[in-house]
């Protein structure tokens, strides 16, 4: 009979051969995707350099436009009143308008 320690060195050798294969098969992979990851951690770091200028900018744009902001406000409530003013004037127009022919009418008849 095979003795069980033969048994255990073969699938010991068996387990070791498996392991160094797929060790090969990930370092092939390894060299076949190092070209490509150079190139994305080349493209991600021109990002965060393109980022952080841009953050940059838009800080400085903000303390331009925060007093801007405050003045739009107050010009928005501005031009709503007079808005208001210029409907409440057409309708006084309107209603003179009305009135004047409303006597008209009624001279006309007596």
């Amino acid at each position: 009979m095979i003795d069980s320690n033969f048994i255990a060195l073969f699938i010991s050798i068996g387990s070791l051969g498996m392991a160094l294969r797929i060790i090969a098969t990930f370092k092939g992979n390894e060299m076949r995707f190092r070209p490509q990851l150079s190139k994305i951690v080349t493209l991600l770091d021109t990002l965060l350099e393109r980022a952080e200028i841009y953050r940059l900018k838009i800080e400085e744009l903000l303390q331009i436009t925060e007093p801007l902001q405050e003045q739009e406000i107050e010009l928005r409530k501005y031009c709503e009143l007079l808005t208001q003013l210029d409907l409440d004037k057409k309708r006084e127009e309107e209603k003179i308008r009305q009135d004047k022919e409303g006597k008209g009418i009624k001279s006309a008849t007596h």
